[in-house]
């Protein structure tokens, strides 16, 4: 079993908030973005209880502070640009995967064709490490600052993430004679109000003609080579952390106590050799 956590903290000091939370889920790989918080502050409130060990995971890039529940040797560094780092987990106990860990570009500075042609870029270097590593047991997550239904999400030429696991298992489409692999991404299933938690992990009311009012900025999406591993009822838009609720009373994110954007919670479960 392999629990990852990302939460954009936007430079809150809630370090403890953060141990809580990690605590709780047993979280094995922890990202932070936008954390301004020191990070042996944070490696001393993780293992405060002294219930479970971290590690911190030093990042080149300088944009996620990363921890783990094992030796940091276990997470290789594979590639680290302005907005994307991936990692190659080499752990014995897991299935070798590539993670690509992201935090693209804000709408504040790109609109929705720029946010599209820059995520070209995550595609390429995706799929070069893939031929590098000579697999494709990749998971992306992060925020993403699109939605899934945007075209950097869904795009061929992009991300080229789709909402249904049947399409996924396909492998790839042909798109003017050249293959395009797929990703799967489970955060359709999380949008709107009929969904099991909140509509989405980041609320913005804006003044426009098109208001989405809730986003679903911080996403994970896979390869289909993945899914069979994907625990997909452990995907949560984390709303509380023991006692303490993230949402303001009219459901939307506390922005004062917490952050502006809600956690993200899942699971990967392995079957480790000589297991039936």
């Amino acid at each position: 079993m392999l629990n990852f956590l990302f939460w954009n903290i936007n430079r809150k000091p809630i370090a403890s908030l953060v141990a809580r939370l990690a605590r709780e889920r047993g979280v094995d790989i922890l990202v932070l973005a936008e954390c301004d918080i020191e990070p042996m502050q944070l490696l001393r409130e993780l293992n405060a209880s002294g219930r479970n060990i971290y590690f911190f995971s030093p990042d080149y890039s300088d944009r996620f502070v990363i921890f783990t529940r094992f030796s940091s040797e276990w997470l290789e560094p594979l590639r680290d640009q302005r907005n994307l780092s991936v990692k190659r987990l080499i752990h014995p106990l897991f299935a070798d995967l590539i993670l690509g860990i992201v935090h693209l570009p804000s709408k504040l500075h790109l609109n929705d064709q720029e946010q599209a042609i820059l995520a070209t870029r995550l595609r390429n270097t995706i799929n070069e490490i893939e031929d590098n590593v000579g697999h494709s047991r990749t998971l992306i997550f992060g925020d993403f600052n699109m939605n899934p239904f945007e075209a950097g999400m869904m795009s061929s030429e992009s991300i080229h993430a789709v909402m249904d696991k049947r399409t996924a298992q396909e492998g790839s489409r042909v798109v003017h004679s050249e293959n395009r692999p797929f990703f799967y991404n489970p955060m359709w299933s999380m949008m709107g109000d009929l969904s099991k938690g909140p509509s989405g992990t980041y609320y913005y009311r804006e003044s426009s003609p098109i208001a989405y009012f809730w986003n679903m900025l911080d996403q994970v999406v896979l390869r289909p080579s993945l899914l069979p591993f994907f625990r997909s009822d452990s995907l949560d838009i984390v709303t509380d952390i023991a006692s303490q609720s993230l949402l303001r009373d009219d459901g939307r994110p506390d922005a004062v106590n917490a952050s502006h954007h809600l956690p993200l919670f899942f699971r990967f479960e392995f079957q480790m050799e000589g297991e039936t």
